[in-house]
């Protein structure tokens, strides 16, 4: 048997332990609910940065821009400039073996280009290194081989920031698979997990 394993899984786990005190409960439960795949509408937030993701794609077709009249709109063809011309929404999956289980890495890369994985972050608020503990790099590096690195895209609808981590200066993702499963058996959670990640790859 395979089990299915996503950074965003991993990442709501890590959220638990990074956001602020008076988020960790509602942090556990959002966990939980992703852990149970419980589907759970996008909030405000989300849906502003799956918006803003739209149209980033939309403006990497120079045709498309008829209009920079908002900053946020300058802000999206600034990250399209980036991706322009690279391999949108590519999927990628890699069979590898953790603590006895053989697991499936799987991801969805915004964008592919010329052996750089772009990923687009919408955000109200952004500090340098927001992404440093991110499973995401780690995770997509792991899936594409030939990149040679990992750059965060960043906006809050204003402003462009860009967070670079190489493939050497990138911890490995075994570790965080190693301690997410540690936390699991922990919690009484891993059949949880065993039940409902069953990899269908």
């Amino acid at each position: 048997m395979k089990y299915l394993m996503t950074q965003s899984l991993l990442n709501s786990y890590l959220y638990q332990f990074n956001c602020i005190d008076d988020y960790t409960e509602e942090a556990h439960q959002s966990f939980l609910n992703t852990l149970n795949k419980i589907y759970s509408p996008p909030n405000e937030a989300i849906q502003r940065g799956i918006d803003f993701e739209r149209l980033v794609y939309e403006y990497t077709d120079p045709k498309n821009i008829t209009d920079i009249s908002t900053d946020e709109i300058t802000a999206a063809i600034n990250i399209a400039d980036y991706i322009q011309g690279g391999r949108f929404q590519y999927v990628a999956s890699k069979t590898i073996n953790v603590n006895g289980l053989d697991l499936v890495l799987y991801g969805r890369l915004d964008a592919l280009k010329a052996g750089v994985i772009y990923d687009i972050k919408y955000t109200s608020k952004y500090n340098v290194g927001k992404f440093i503990d991110s499973p995401q790099h780690p995770m997509y590096l792991e899936l594409i081989p030939e990149a040679k690195e990992f750059i965060y895209l960043v906006s809050n609808g204003k402003y462009v920031w860009t967070e670079k981590y190489t493939r050497e200066e990138t911890p490995s993702i075994y570790p965080i698979i190693q301690n997410f499963f540690e936390y699991l058996n922990n919690m009484n959670l891993m059949q949880v997990y065993k039940n409902k990640w069953k990899s269908r790859y």
